[in-house]
């Protein structure tokens, strides 16, 4: 079973609280997070390994490899198999949902993901599509670990209930699920893209502020 979690990162922006859980990284994660120029960019990849940290923990996964990780302005996004299951894709991606140039979306996405955004009747509903369609490719190329190899027109997404495949590139053979999450409290767009159908339907916010505590 797929889960996904989210946590609010802002306590980090604590100068001692940030020190504190920088020093009990690992030496590798440190010198991620020492690679990233901006403090917000540190902040966010700290507060992705903190929440995964603590899943592990309370969930026993520290042999688990199959997980994900993203983040966006003030929170960060995990997805774990429960089960770890061997060979499983998982991609997950969370954006916040800002002001953008539609013409990204015709020279990014399919025609028709184009029309779908541009049939919104106003520019808040285009806006919110487009970042719709955004979480669900990059969550995507994320589960297949090509990153940017992938081109964006090679596979075409269907906005139903949950998100379809319609099209995806011919090296990758598994059948890919999505489910894509809300927080009314919040103004961004969540998805996760794995290779099993058993995924949670409710995001877990279960450490959105228990990480604050642990400084």
């Amino acid at each position: 079973m797929v889960e996904t979690w989210i946590a609010d990162i802002r306590f980090l922006q604590n100068q001692n609280c940030f020190q504190w859980h920088y020093s009990s990284l690992p030496k590798w994660r440190k010198e991620k997070a020492d690679q990233l120029r901006s403090s917000m960019k540190k902040a966010q990849s700290i507060g992705a390994w903190i929440l995964w940290q603590e899943i592990q923990r309370k969930y026993r996964l520290e042999k688990s490899e199959v997980f994900n990780l993203s983040h966006s302005g003030d929170y960060v996004l995990c997805s774990a198999d429960h089960y770890q299951q061997e060979r499983l894709q998982i991609g997950c991606d969370i954006e916040e949902i800002k002001p953008i140039n539609l013409s990204v979306a015709k020279r990014f996405f399919c025609p028709k993901e184009y029309e779908t955004i541009m049939a919104g009747n106003t520019t808040e509903e285009r806006t919110e599509t487009f970042y719709r369609f955004w979480v669900l490719k990059e969550s995507f190329v994320k589960a297949t670990k090509k990153g940017f190899g992938i081109n964006s027109c090679s596979f075409e997404i269907a906005l139903t209930i949950p998100p379809i495949l319609l099209k995806q590139p011919k090296e990758f053979t598994e059948k890919y699920y999505y489910q894509e999450y809300e927080w009314s409290e919040i103004s961004y767009k969540m998805a996760v893209c794995t290779t099993t159908p058993r995924i949670v339907r409710e995001i877990n916010r279960e450490f959105i502020d228990v990480l604050e505590t642990i400084c």
